[in-house]
């Protein structure tokens, strides 16, 4: 047997042994330094932003949208179980074509004892094809860019209930939660009734910091001799990180960062393709496990019995 971390087979994925690895998950984003295929846990750093929560910040958005009267027609207002209002998902709506080939949209009366995670699970579903969709992150601070009044052309979306919404400025505001995570909802319904919420008993400690600061953090707890060499090499992964222009605007306020304290150091960002970030860690393994050096790696039965629990953290990275 052999275990590795994700974030060192997220380096193999790109070619790499060392790398600072930004993972953009959907239950948070990690920020781990790895070291010559080794991972630096104790400079490791997490945020609870990931795509649920920006799944969730979609969700908001939609909701004040709808009450404050804007959108098109459309039937199904009202929300899922639990208390949560807002669109309703497509599984609680029925769908018909009269003759003149209209579509009509009807809320579907025969669903009944639908436990609240699962409407809740679903509107997220719904709200990840929209932040996919229409949302992206702008190429500087997004507060400069409403000082400046900038003019951002509205992109129609169609709701499961036939309800048209344009989303101007606010597709941008989805993905600006990786950098400034302020107005993030740690107490959002849908994350709460899915039991995923950070403020839940056991869950993992994290520090609510946008991300360039945290990837700066962890890279001054590494070796002073090791900085350069994950700043030149920053991985960014995961499904968050695919949508457009998360890799260009991390490494941009990162180098903010670095060049107000070690003026000349380049910030690099390497990435996969934005279909294959979702999957590095996947692909990292597929790597790892081709290699012809892979078997003298693995761990055996006698060599766990005789080390016990503790061989495996040295020999595995």
């Amino acid at each position: 047997m052999f275990l590795s971390k994700d974030a060192v087979l997220a380096c193999y994925a790109c070619g790499k042994t060392s790398g600072l690895v930004v993972d953009i998950g959907a239950s948070g984003t990690v920020v781990t330094p790895v070291l010559d295929g080794w991972a630096e846990v104790n400079a490791l750093n997490r945020t609870p932003v990931g795509g649920r929560y920006m799944d969730a910040h979609v969700m908001s958005l939609l909701r004040a949208s709808r009450a404050g009267g804007e959108g098109g027609g459309g039937g199904g207002d009202g929300g899922g179980g639990g208390g949560i209002v807002g669109p309703l998902p497509l599984f609680r709506l029925s769908k018909t074509v009269d003759s003149d080939r209209a579509v009509h949209v009807q809320v579907n009366s025969s669903i009944q004892n639908v436990h609240p995670s699962y409407d809740a699970l679903m509107n997220l579903e719904m709200c990840r094809n929209i932040k996919e969709s229409v949302c992206r992150i702008s190429d500087g601070a997004l507060h400069d860019l409403i000082k400046k009044k900038t003019k951002v052309p509205p992109l129609p979306y169609e709701l499961p209930d036939g309800t048209l919404v344009d989303l101007g400025m606010d597709r941008y505001h989805v993905a600006e939660l990786l950098c400034d995570p302020t107005s993030l909802d740690l107490d959002a319904p849908e994350m709460v009734s899915l039991g995923i919420h950070s403020a839940r008993v056991g869950a993992l400690p994290f520090r609510l910091k946008g991300l360039p600061r945290l990837c700066s953090d962890a890279v001054l707890r590494c070796h002073a001799d090791s900085q350069n060499t994950l700043l030149s090499n920053v991985i960014m992964v995961g499904g968050g990180s695919a949508m457009h222009g998360v890799p260009e605007r991390i490494r941009h306020e990162l180098q903010l960062i670095v060049e107000a304290a070690a003026p000349g150091w380049k910030v690099k960002s390497i990435s996969p393709t934005a279909n294959e970030r979702a999957l590095s860690a996947w692909l990292g393994g597929s790597i790892l496990a081709s290699l012809s050096a892979f078997s003298d790696m693995w761990m055996t039965r006698k060599e766990y019995d005789d080390g016990g629990a503790q061989y495996i953290e040295k020999k595995c990275p």
